[in-house]
């Protein structure tokens, strides 16, 4: 009778006998039989794994690559045959060969572990084993990883041969706190978390962990590529850190080739960091699972350093990374780095959210995407670090920046770092909400934007504040060959600061391409809804251009030889429920305002006139005594006028001359 049937067998009758149950917890019958039950079914799966090790057919694997001791013996059998014509033991006589010699080893195959096993008996303890054979003979004990195959030395002592098939545990912490050891090669499962080893020989080196209780060495296996760092036992407590721990597994996974380095949910403790670095040439994928990666001051949570020499690039996904406001720290660094990948990361109150070094090559295809970074002091870094500072054929669709300013003084969204070249490359939608901080600044560009360079933006400040800057160009920053589109939202202090010297110090903004045409009375800056006051827009010294930056005319605003503000093309005022107005030139140096409700251009007026008007006039030029200057680029139906304050005369420019009027 099978084994499983036979203790169900017992407990029916159990049952039936109405004996009551005992022990401390009265445990009912039924689970009793169900419980034991499974036990039985587990000893009658190792019962027939027993038997396929014993007699499986010839090429006949019992597992993957392996065969039974059948199988081995017909091999041995056929050997002997062809080379003296003389051997011809049977499969049944090789495998009892093969049993009687095994019994006096304790590290062997699994094959020879089977043909020890063959027709042994199973108990459920070692002393209930030994009871059933005799001297030398073999028998089975079922524990809860596994079955153990041993030889009854006499009534009192046996010796431990080896695991028959694997061996399992329910958790983590029942292999951590088990005392067995296994020998060499012995797989071992643990069913909660799917995890899978090896054991290492006692004498190994290289092994990725040690047992806490049995001192047993153990190599982790991957699975389809996926390596899982809860299998290298990570502490995950907060007291002891965990990135050694990951680092181990990384490099486990790079040892078997790469692919996914998987995260379970929850928290993990980083007190350095991790690093991917260039000569793990090998594709690596970071993988979260609603994981938390909590920092201490000083450290980072990942560092792409791969890709330097050309090797694959690596990808990082699905982290939460807390900085605490932590001094020193950094969410991601991306170090010399081409072909990294980021996707669904959100980093969390550190000093640098997003960081991109190029110090000694040049950084590019970099891809991020869903990036939201909550409250740090820098969200995204571009730093040359003394370096060449490149980085070209970025592609990054939304990064949301959010909670500027709110714990940092001198917070800034997107720094384009002193050095640096941040070129032929393109933005999908750059969100930054910027919190009440004076010293807040949207974007701060030190190095280039150049060279075919598309970046969309929105810049929002919440509440008014004095001093806060949406854009600042410093001293050193170049902003040339890139095109914005850049929307402006809630208070901001200053718009745009310039304060960028050279030919190049242009701010250029143009949604429409490289080629803007006056003609399509389109706005290249909008501004919404910008509050009670609007922002100032500093040029300081060059002009603040809209267009392409070298195009005659180009849309802006600069300052004259004489130091008066002018306008250089289109320049469209907003607020947040109609068109205030747009100041324009037509192409010969005429400055006017267009009004939605007034076709034309007319001079600019505030309000319709009444008889108790005290603001909102136009006014004309005047001067004590009569203008003798030609007036030139007039344009076509138009006559310049002027008033002399002495004579009290209007003076209007006709026909090649002055033409005055006295008032009385």
């Amino acid at each position: 009778m099978p084994i499983g049937d036979d203790i169900r067998t017992i407990f029916r009758e159990f049952n039936t006998d109405g004996d009551p149950t005992s022990g401390q917890w009265n445990p009912k019958k039924k689970d009793l039989r169900d419980g034991l039950g499974a036990v039985g079914d587990n000893l009658a799966a190792a019962e027939t794994l027993a038997q396929e090790w014993a007699e499986n057919p010839e090429d006949s694997e019992v597992v993957s690559g392996q065969f039974s001791a059948l199988h081995h013996a017909a091999k041995s059998s056929a050997s002997a045959t062809a080379s003296d014509g003389s051997a011809t033991a049977s499969a049944a006589s090789a495998s009892a060969s093969a049993a009687s010699a095994s019994a006096s080893a304790t590290a062997r195959t699994q094959a020879e572990l089977a043909a020890v096993a063959a027709g042994a008996p199973l108990a459920l303890t070692v002393a209930a084993g030994r009871a059933l054979v005799a001297d030398t003979e073999p028998f089975l004990v079922q524990t809860e990883p596994g079955v153990q195959v041993y030889r009854r030395d006499s009534t009192s002592t046996e010796t431990f041969i080896g695991w028959l098939g694997r061996v399992q545990f329910d958790t983590f912490a029942d292999l951590d706190a088990s005392t067995a050891t296994y020998p060499e090669n012995t797989l071992i499962q643990v069913i909660e978390g799917g995890y899978s080893y090896k054991a290492a020989a006692s004498s190994a080196t290289d092994q990725h962990l040690t047992t806490t209780a049995g001192s047993q060495k153990l190599y982790v296996l991957p699975s389809g590529g996926r390596m899982l760092v809860d299998a290298f036992g990570p502490p995950r407590d907060g007291v002891t850190f965990d990135d050694a721990t990951v680092l181990t597994a990384l490099n486990a996974l790079v040892a078997s080739g790469g692919g996914q380095l998987v995260f379970s949910a929850g928290d993990y403790y980083f007190d350095t960091g991790v690093e991917l670095t260039d000569a793990m040439a090998v594709p690596v994928e970071f993988v979260g699972n609603g994981t938390f990666i909590n920092l201490e001051p000083g450290a980072t949570g990942f560092i792409l350093s791969q890709g330097q020499s050309g090797s694959a690039g690596g990808m990082c996904r699905g982290f939460t990374i807390e900085g605490d406001l932590g001094a020193g720290t950094r969410g991601i660094l991306i170090d010399d780095h081409s072909e990294a990948v980021l996707y669904d990361i959100h980093v969390r109150e550190c000093e640098v959210g997003v960081e991109l070094k190029g110090t000694s090559f040049w950084s590019e295809s970099s891809n991020l995407d869903h990036i939201v970074l909550k409250d740090c002091k820098t969200s995204i870094l571009l730093n040359a670090s003394g370096g060449t500072g490149s980085f070209g054929y970025v592609n990054w669709g939304l990064i949301h920046i959010a909670g500027m300013g709110a714990s940092w003084d001198d917070a800034v969204g997107f720094h384009i770092g002193a050095g640096t070249n941040f070129w032929n490359s393109h933005i999908g939608m750059l969100i930054v909400h910027c919190r009440p901080s004076a010293t807040a600044r949207g974007i701060v560009i030190e190095g280039d934007l150049s060279r075919n360079t598309r970046i969309h933006s929105v810049l929002e400040g919440f509440e008014s504040v004095v001093g806060r800057t949406a854009i600042e160009i410093t001293a050193d920053g170049n902003v040339f060959g890139t095109k914005f589109d850049t929307f402006f939202l809630g208070d901001w202090d200053t718009l745009v600061e310039n304060s960028a010297v050279g030919a190049d110090g242009h701010y250029v903004i143009n949604e429409r391409g490289t080629q803007y045409r006056v003609e399509d009375d389109v706005p290249l800056l909008r501004a919404f809804n910008l509050g009670d006051t609007f922002p100032s827009m500093e040029l300081m010294p060059n002009q603040l251009i809209f267009g392409d930056g070298t195009a005659d005319p180009d849309a802006g605003i600069g300052l004259s030889a004489d130091g008066n503000l002018t306008s250089l093309g289109l320049l469209e005022f907003i607020n947040s429920t109609s068109r205030r107005a747009i100041l324009d030139h037509d192409g010969t140096g005429t400055r006017t305002f267009t009004f939605p409700n007034v076709s034309g251009k007319v001079p600019a007026m505030a309000t319709g006139g009444t008889t108790g008007l005290t603001s909102g006039f136009n006014f004309m030029t005047s001067s004590s005594g009569a203008p003798t200057g030609t007036p030139t680029s007039v344009p076509a139906g138009n006559v310049p006028f002027h008033y002399d304050a002495t004579a009290h005369a209007i003076y209007v420019y006709a026909g090649g001359s002055w033409r005055s009027v006295a008032l009385t």
